[in-house]
């Protein structure tokens, strides 16, 4: 049984998947497994696939009918065998020296969870390096998935979690957006720490045409649900009030963007409604929180008088 699971979700990545999977197989630590879901792509992917399989017994690939990245996932995580589990996109790449250093620093310091840096494949860094270890609670993790900015990102790509932190943890199918960070706040509340790990040791290709990069009426409304959903969950549970303000902050801070950005698509009736769906949003978040006593009035008052 391989000490490591890699699941690779795959849909139509032809000119990035040679040197995502060629990144894995060339990984000094050597005792892992690579499934790597192929998602209904319609180009050569589930072929290149297929090749790296027959080259290196350590990869197994699923071919599937396209159900998103989500479904991918989680048929990865019911395959995985591993006693550490990590997602890698399939158009970036890594380090050769990512997952030995991850693995060896969760025995080090006998945590479920490693968080490394990274960096844009186009030579743009999102920040200098600045090659340190920090320590983070449970608590602490969930102030930093919505920390503005958060160091850890809001992401699993640059994660390594423990087999049982993620024990029947899955990816909420229905969102298309958000739906790592809803991954990453269940997996938070089922581990004992994690550890930040200052070295860019995953590298990120950067796409005009990637999903999260799209600005659209159908992209924003999609962002939007997914942020009420993460929102409503974390205030459901049983956490501090400090990180339900964090979150309370957060969520009226992303769609105050999210206003923004249906504003830029244009004047049509599809953004106007939009934008007063969002609009309305913000104000009975603001009276929630403030209700609540999850932000003060000046905060409350703040955020509404943004938008008028």
């Amino acid at each position: 049984m391989a000490k490591l699971s890699i699941i690779v979700p795959v849909y139509n990545v032809e000119p990035y998947l040679h040197k995502c999977l060629e990144s894995i197989m060339n990984q000094t630590f050597r005792d892992f497994e690579v499934i790597v879901i192929d998602d209904g792509s319609t180009d050569r992917s589930g072929i290149i696939c297929d090749e790296f399989a027959e080259v290196d017994n350590r990869f197994t690939v699923i071919h599937q009918q396209n159900k998103g990245v989500s479904a991918s996932r989680n048929r990865g995580l019911e395959l995985a065998h591993g006693e550490y589990v990590s997602f890698i996109d399939s158009d970036d790449w890594i380090e050769p020296e990512m997952y030995g250093e991850m693995i060896d620093t969760s025995i080090r310091y006998s945590v479920d969870i490693v968080a490394c840096d990274y960096r844009q494949g186009n030579g743009n860094d999102h920040r200098p390096e600045d090659i340190y270890e920090k320590t983070f609670t449970q608590e602490e993790l969930l102030m930093d998935a919505f920390g503005i900015p958060s160091l850890l990102l809001g992401v699993c790509w640059n994660k390594l979690f423990s087999r049982q932190c993620i024990n029947d943890i899955r990816f909420e199918s229905k969102l298309a957006n958000y739906e790592d960070t809803v991954f990453l706040c269940n997996s938070y509340l089922n581990c004992n720490g994690a550890v930040y790990l200052g070295k860019k040791f995953y590298v990120v290709t950067v796409r005009n045409d990637s999903a999260s990069r799209k600005r659209d009426v159908k992209t924003i409304v999609s962002k939007y649900h997914g942020c009420m959903f993460l929102h409503d969950m974390i205030i459901e549970m049983k956490v501090s009030k400090a990180v339900k303000k964090q979150v309370s902050e957060k969520t009226l801070d992303t769609l105050l963007k999210h206003i923004k950005e249906a504003k830029l698509t244009g004047n049509n009736d599809s953004c106007e409604k939009l934008v007063k769906v969002l609009k309305q949003e913000v104000v009975n978040k603001s009276i929630l929180s403030l209700i609540k006593g999850y932000i003060s009035p000046g905060k409350a008052y703040g955020f509404i008088r943004s938008i008028i």
